[in-house]
């Protein structure tokens, strides 16, 4: 199962809460951290954890998380030395999700 789910965050970003409910259905159950399906060994969790409670959303995709957060959006690539933050106004009506993946179908 959960390499079908990294399958589909290859292809189109994931809500974090939608895959739990995927899992859910599924009866997976515990303390599994849905953000460890695309987790690399050598990143580094500090601005994962931080934006993480911040969040309105998460979403996975590819090797990135991407933060909702009440007034931007961060893209965080967590790898060490090296993390790649971009920073975006986000929408006032609850449309970020629709429009970014529309952007990636350019």
């Amino acid at each position: 199962m959960l390499d079908k789910i990294r399958s589909l965050v290859e292809r189109k970003p994931m809500e974090k809460a939608e895959i739990e409910r995927m899992l859910a259905a599924m009866n997976v159950q515990g303390d599994f951290d849905v953000a460890q399906i695309s987790w690399r060994p050598d990143y580094d969790s500090f601005f994962y954890q931080q934006l993480s409670h911040r969040a309105r959303r998460i979403y996975l995709f590819r090797d990135e998380y991407i933060f909702e957060l009440e007034r931007a959006v961060v893209v965080e690539t967590p790898q060490l030395g090296n993390a790649s933050i971009l920073v975006h106004q986000a929408s006032k009506h609850g449309c970020f999700s629709r429009r970014l993946h529309q952007s990636l179908k350019r």
